[in-house]
């Protein structure tokens, strides 16, 4: 089904050796190239290293989104804060990862995604410690909703 929208759309697939390769869905190789496999096979464009180390990159960001939901609330009330700062804490945090996505992707389009990644980890790394540091809550709150440290 979804071959034949985008027969009818008549989008190009992507360049080989110069030429278009045909409509996108059409003409698949077997199988393989897109296979999991073919990530793993060696010699020129192995993407083995990316690969690998994409898998706990990505385990990292969920673990970090699982752990601020829901033990944010509860480490920000060990630090004094109201539960209703602490709740705002989630609200800006969560919105501010929003579009400091919206802004990552743009950087990333601009300067490379793996270079902008890294800074957005590093920021994010910092905006985590930073919590455990007892502000006062606007300087806290702004933390919270920044594109970048969320």
């Amino acid at each position: 089904m979804v071959a034949e929208i985008v027969d009818k759309t008549g989008r190009q697939g992507p360049r080989r050796g110069g030429r278009r390769t045909g409509p996108a869905l059409r003409g698949r190789t077997a199988g393989r190239s897109n296979s999991l496999a073919g990530l793993f096979r060696g010699g020129e464009g192995s993407q083995t290293l990316q690969t690998l180390l994409y898998w706990p990159a990505s385990f990292g960001g969920l673990l970090l989104v699982y752990g601020v939901a829901t033990w944010l609330p509860t480490l920000m009330r060990g630090e004094g804060y109201n539960l209703g700062s602490a709740l705002t804490f989630v609200a800006l945090l969560n919105l501010g990862g929003i579009v400091g996505m919206l802004v990552a992707g743009r950087a990333s389009d601009r300067f490379g995604a793996p270079r902008i990644s890294a800074i957005w980890f590093a920021l994010t790394a910092a905006g985590v410690f930073l919590l455990s540091v007892h502000m006062p809550p606007a300087f806290t709150f702004g933390w919270c909703s920044s594109p970048g440290c969320s």
